[in-house]
């Protein structure tokens, strides 16, 4: 819609059909290339390429065919394929663009959130390291499920980028599976913000963290600890998950807790990778209360 035009003017709000529109009826398909086709986006000469026009005088005859709506029913589906999926019309390359800067979704949400490098240096230095995850079970009324959060800095872009995995009992209740997300974690004002998507089903998540306890870790406190020296950092989080489970919105109190010492990241590591009960029947009562204080599991 143009930024000029009047929404409250009756008729001025012209939605462009979709593409599932355009394949079932021609008059769909030419209002959807009159408001993309321009000199820039979608030349008459690459159409004639497109739709195989060999003739002497290529584009003289796409703009006709356009202009009365003789296009083939294979030229127009070559036409929609090529909008959709070969070239980024739709766009205007952006997409094409971002794909070629790593992990541009990170820098994006920085740049969207206002969030400047010294806060987000800030965040890193505290957030760096693995979290024990506790929440709500989607599935299990007053069930908790536990899950492993890595937080790491990508070396080259300087990213910070979360890998999540989730122990969850599936739906018949006979065994526990991992699901695994991955995504980012941003130093917002006020609170953390973490972004993930399921890399199976790429649901997403979103959980923000206002309420977090600061202290000091590191191998001068505990030579056990992977922290080098002493080093402030965050020790626990508690916020709100927003997510998709399938065709399922939920919102769920989240609890993260970091664990630092070499023999607690095994432990942990070992019941996510072997799918052990261990650790799930026994969660700490200030997790569980902390969570239940916090409200149930609500099913959107």
């Amino acid at each position: 819609m143009d930024t000029d035009t009047d929404p409250e003017t009756p008729g001025t709000m012209l939605i462009r059909p979709t593409r599932e529109e355009a394949e079932r009826n021609p008059d769909h398909f030419y209002a959807l290339l009159g408001a993309l086709r321009s000199p820039e986006t979608l030349p008459l000469r690459k159409i004639a390429e497109i739709v195989g026009d060999t003739s002497l005088n290529p584009e003289p005859n796409i703009l006709r065919k356009i202009k009365n709506r003789t296009l083939s029913r294979d030229a127009r589906r070559y036409l929609l394929r090529h909008i959709y999926e070969e070239q980024p019309v739709l766009s205007g390359g952006a997409r094409e663009r971002l794909a070629a800067i790593d992990h541009a979704l990170h820098f994006a949400l920085l740049n969207f959130l206002n969030i400047g490098d010294a806060r987000q240096d800030t965040a890193r230095a505290l957030l760096v390291g693995t979290y024990r995850v506790w929440r709500h079970s989607i599935d299990h009324e007053d069930e908790f499920i536990l899950g492993k959060q890595v937080v790491v800095e990508d070396p080259k872009t300087r990213a910070l980028k979360v890998q999540l995995t989730l122990l969850e009992r599936i739906a018949d209740g006979t065994r526990r599976v991992p699901r695994r997300l991955s995504g980012y974690f941003l130093g917002a004002p006020g609170a953390f913000l973490c972004l993930v998507r399921d890399l199976l089903s790429d649901d997403v998540r979103v959980a923000l963290f206002p309420d977090f306890r600061i202290g000091e870790v590191g191998t001068t406190l505990n030579p056990n600890s992977v922290f080098a020296g002493r080093q402030t950092h965050v020790l626990s989080m508690d916020g709100f998950a927003f997510g998709i489970d399938g065709r399922r919105t939920f919102c769920t109190p989240v609890h993260l807790s970091l664990v630092d010492d070499v023999d607690e990241l095994a432990k942990l590591s070992k019941a996510l990778n072997r799918h052990c009960e261990d650790e799930l029947q026994h969660v700490p009562a200030g997790v569980a209360h902390r969570l239940r204080r916090a409200g149930p599991l609500r099913r959107l």
